[in-house]
């Protein structure tokens, strides 16, 4: 698959498959058409850009697949690959647009429009709107696998969760009679 999100612990099958559900979600919120493909990924095609429900960065997908895995007993992680093939076909008119506009001008400069075009319009388009998925799927995983987002008290009076642990009870154990707890 292409990039890969690493997981810091081993998700369990149940927690996979809530990762999955929830980029599901959010892909259907953008209008995408998503199928389930076995039990560890997902296969998604966004609509057409006139099309989208509501604007968003992941606009310049044409369709991908995302998926929850060990990678052959490596480190676990969630792996998506993304097809940008609108964006190649807009980059691509744009080119010949620029070409035939430009078909008089010196060659350097119809050369540096069309690198332009391409690094521009497509790989900066293309690493942002990866960047902002991969983001969308961190945000799904560690919602998950960390779930507890509220502190809860443990049963030695401590309390569990984000951030330092508290105390909030002494030591239970009666006091003998001397006054010195041993």
């Amino acid at each position: 698959m292409g990039r890969s999100i690493p997981l810091r612990t081993e998700p369990s099958l149940r927690q996979a498959k809530a990762i999955l559900a929830r980029l599901e979600r959010e892909l259907a919120e953008r209008g995408a058409v998503v199928e389930a493909v076995g039990s560890d990924a997902l296969q998604f095609r966004m609509p057409y850009p006139w099309q989208v429900p509501k604007l968003s960065w992941l606009l310049p997908i044409t369709s991908g697949r995302a998926g929850v895995s060990a990678g052959g007993g490596g480190p676990w992680k969630v792996r998506f690959k993304l097809h940008f093939s609108h964006l190649q076909i807009l980059c691509g008119l744009l080119s010949v647009i620029l070409v035939a506009v430009g078909w008089r001008w010196p060659r350097l400069t119809l050369l540096n429009g069309l690198v332009l075009i391409w690094l521009a319009g497509y790989l900066l388009v293309s690493a942002v709107v990866s960047a902002r998925f991969a983001r969308l799927l961190r945000v799904a995983a560690r919602d998950v696998i960390e779930r507890r987002k509220a502190a809860r008290a443990s049963g030695d009076g401590t309390i569990t969760g984000e951030g330092p642990v508290v105390v909030t009870e002494q030591d239970s154990r009666p006091t003998p009679p001397d006054g010195n707890p041993s």
